[in-house]
């Protein structure tokens, strides 16, 4: 939080205990840890609505474990917010894991893009695609979490959206569920690109300096743009899911079947 622009409403020397109670009062982090609290239960609640659809139990395993790996970040961004202040020790080992919680939602969506997209094709080709984003994370992760270096941070979200290349490229782009698809993840992504816009330029507090305290000041508009861009990567599955079903076969080899 900036203090020069957030004037009241701080959480000073306070326990565990007086963290846990503070979930319900009003201070500068309430919205910060709700957000993403009631982000996860939505994000949790599409990913069951989601493996609600399927059929395959490979389909289900990717589905949970996706869901399972989107929810960290929001528990660790909400643990974060909510507990950081318990200690020194606390607040470096909390922010490292909010940090960490970010790339492990990114990765989820590697894993679930890249599974409809190339299962079906060559599972080979989804192994590869995985282990190199594994490997990819895990060393500019490091960076990303103990330093904070924005230039890893900006290529791991370029590579999150390397499997968004595969339908453009191999399959038939003006197909509307592909369309569709395409729609919803960049919709997803402009949601980060803005709120993380608003949050590095501290709009709008640095504009009211003591006016936003509590509701709506620059790390909030964060965490709700970064709670509605995942759901909205839950709704790009639907379309991904339905073409799959309906040319019942991947994508990327309809697309070179000769036409008759």
């Amino acid at each position: 939080m900036d203090v020069v622009l957030l004037h009241s409403r701080y959480r000073l020397h306070y326990s565990a205990w007086d963290c846990a109670l503070s979930f319900f009062a009003l201070h500068n982090e309430t919205l910060n840890i709700w957000t993403h609290v009631v982000g996860g239960l939505l994000w949790v609640r599409e990913g069951a609505l989601f493996g609600s659809k399927l059929e395959k139990e490979t389909d289900l395993q990717v589905c949970a474990v996706t869901t399972m790996l989107g929810w960290v970040m929001f528990l660790a961004s909400s643990i974060a917010h909510g507990f950081s202040i318990t200690s020194p020790r606390m607040e470096f080992w909390l922010w490292k894991a909010d940090y960490a919680g970010i790339l492990i939602l990114w990765f989820a969506r590697i894993l679930f893009d890249c599974y409809f997209l190339l299962e079906l094709c060559s599972h080979h080709s989804f192994v590869v695609a995985i282990m190199g984003s594994v490997a990819i994370f895990s060393i500019a992760g490091v960076p990303v979490v103990m330093q904070k270096r924005m230039a890893c941070f900006l290529l791991l979200f370029g590579v999150m959206h390397l499997p968004m290349l595969l339908p453009v490229l191999s399959a038939d782009p003006t197909h509307p569920l592909i369309q569709n698809f395409l729609l919803c993840n960049v919709l997803a992504t402009l949601c980060g690109v803005v709120g993380f816009g608003i949050f590095v330029t501290r709009i709008p507090e640095v504009c009211f300096p003591g006016r936003f305290d509590i509701w709506l000041h620059s790390h909030a508009w964060w965490h709700i743009f970064t709670t509605i861009g995942p759901l909205l990567s839950w709704r790009a599955g639907y379309f991904l899911l339905e073409y799959r079903r309906q040319v019942d076969e991947c994508l990327l080899h309809h697309a070179n079947k000769p036409t008759l």
